[in-house]
């Protein structure tokens, strides 16, 4: 019996369930209370319309990339979102230690976040689009655009602004966390 509760390797996540304190809108993923900030809520958006333009039968890069984003988001990240491969190592400059990334995509989209591990609560910020991938040394770049975002703001610098921002766009709209959630959770079709 032991060797049917592994993880299959392609086997499907289950989904995070919804935070159950009408105080906290959020999703509650091993432990931790997850948020998604509306400027990745907004990538995922725009990535979920591509995906659904795909072919059904074969997944496209717009469907292959969401079902990465949300092995990261809802199993990887949450089992460890101190793991030393989710730092940045100073590619986002700035003395920005706080943030952390997660790498998909050949390693050219990047996954920014913040967490308390106190609190146990992970905020997801952004998410790089194909105008922004990961380019050493490029205008463009993930960490540049990024870095500039943080500058300007959005998504604010302090956790506590950010935690303000993510939890008031959270209670503002609750169903939008678990769209995410439903849009890429892989179709229950039967192994061949």
């Amino acid at each position: 019996m032991a060797g049917k509760d592994k993880k299959r390797r392609g086997a499907a996540i289950p989904p995070p369930s919804s935070a159950a304190s009408a105080k906290t809108v959020g999703l509650l993923v091993h432990g931790w209370l997850v948020f998604l900030h509306p400027l990745l809520l907004g990538q995922l958006e725009k990535l979920a319309t591509a995906a659904e333009k795909e072919p059904a039968l074969t997944p496209g890069p717009s469907r292959k990339l969401l079902g990465h984003l949300r092995d990261l988001m809802f199993d990887k990240i949450p089992h460890s979102p101190d793991a030393p491969a989710f730092r940045h190592g100073g590619a986002l400059r700035g003395g920005r230690r706080e943030w952390f990334r997660a790498k998909t995509g050949n390693g050219r989209y990047r996954l920014f976040y913040r967490f308390d591990s106190r609190a146990r609560i992970i905020v997801y910020a952004w998410v790089n689009d194909d105008e922004h991938l990961r380019t050493i040394g490029a205008r463009n770049d993930a960490y540049a655009e990024f870095g500039r975002m943080l500058d300007a703001g959005n998504p604010p610098s302090s956790w506590d602004e950010l935690l303000a921002v993510t939890r008031a766009e959270a209670a503002k709209d609750p169903k939008r966390h678990p769209t995410f959630v439903r849009l890429v959770t892989p179709s229950k079709s039967k192994p061949k």
